[in-house]
């Protein structure tokens, strides 16, 4: 995996830059001749993934990539018609469609940047830090933890967008319809980079905050909203098309009993060494090891909705309203 720049925004940088910067982009990122597209999945923050999709996106980078998909979209294992295939063969058909991540967050998380900084106590490590951090030492603390979890899921690349800066976090919560308009242009430039890529997006919609449907984080919405701003009706142009995007969700494992999956379009059983791959995936966001600038900003930040994922064999989906 390579971390490769994105692209910067339009209110940052002149057009002509942002023109050059989103031409060094097509030409660094190109496939090869006769390459698959890729599945792309996107995230809003730095810890979507893993705990949305870490089971998932495992079977997706070395498994039979056509048989997870069938069942992400809800087709039954009986009208599989035969399509598992091992892994060798996979490659050898040059069949396989690499895997990428895009993550759009900036990194800024305003309560790590108190919690490292001796402003309040870790109640996980019974201690208060003093790292003396600025922001922008939280921001790449945050950005170096998922870049090693993707590479260790298997991820061919994962893309920091906006020249690894990302998208402002607080403009979100600021101004959502304007944090939209930029995750539109941003995404926008991957679905002409890749047409007819298969998507993974948040499920901004239906996955609210703390598992209150009522209560959709802005910046996950802004994905689901993306989506039908560029929704598609042939597969194979740049764009959304409903057949090959997928929406996972991060907050429904704060749903406790019944209500745990009760809303979901689709539900994804993990055998139990795609379960166990996740649960050692997310156990990579407890790594604490400030002397390989490794904090563990992950579990830090959301100690509870990791654990709480670790313990449900099983991961949510929706697909676009309409397939």
């Amino acid at each position: 995996m390579s971390p490769t720049a994105g692209h910067k925004s339009s209110q940052q940088q002149p057009p002509a830059e942002k023109d050059q910067a989103e031409l060094e982009f097509a030409t660094t990122s190109r496939l090869p001749p006769g390459s698959p597209p890729p599945i792309i999945i996107v995230a809003a923050h730095e810890d979507d993934i893993t705990i949305g999709l870490a089971g998932t996106l495992h079977r997706l980078c070395v498994g039979d990539q056509e048989a997870v998909l069938k069942e992400v979209a809800g087709v039954p294992q009986e009208k599989h018609h035969g399509v598992r295939q091992t892994l060798h063969s996979l490659i050898h058909k040059k069949t396989r469609q690499p895997v990428y991540a895009v993550i759009l967050s900036d990194g800024r998380d305003e309560k790590l940047y108190h919690l490292f900084n001796g402003k309040q106590r870790c109640e996980w490590h019974n201690e208060t830090h003093q790292f003396g951090f600025s922001h922008e030492q939280v921001n790449w603390a945050r950005k170096i933890e998922v870049a090693a979890i993707l590479q260790r899921a298997g991820v061919d690349k994962t893309f920091l967008v906006n020249d690894t800066e990302g998208l402002d976090n607080a403009l979100a919560e600021r101004n959502p319809a304007e944090y939209t308009d930029e995750v539109t242009r941003v995404l926008k430039i991957y679905a002409h980079q890749f047409p007819g890529a298969t998507w993974f997006l948040i499920s901004g919609k239906h996955d609210g905050i703390n598992g209150d449907p009522s209560k959709p984080h802005p910046a996950h919405q802004a994905l689901w909203d993306t989506a039908y701003r560029l929704r598609t009706t042939s597969p194979n142009t740049p764009g959304f098309h409903p057949t090959r995007t997928f929406f996972y969700r991060v907050y429904e494992y704060m749903r406790r009993g019944a209500d745990l999956g009760l809303t979901a379009g689709i539900k994804v059983d993990l055998d139990p060494a795609a379960f166990e791959t996740k649960k050692r995936l997310l156990d990579e966001h407890k790594l604490y090891d400030p002397r390989a600038y490794r904090y563990a900003t992950g579990y830090h930040s959301y100690r509870e909705l990791i654990d709480r994922a670790s313990e449900v064999p099983v991961e949510f989906f929706d697909r676009m309203e309409g397939v």
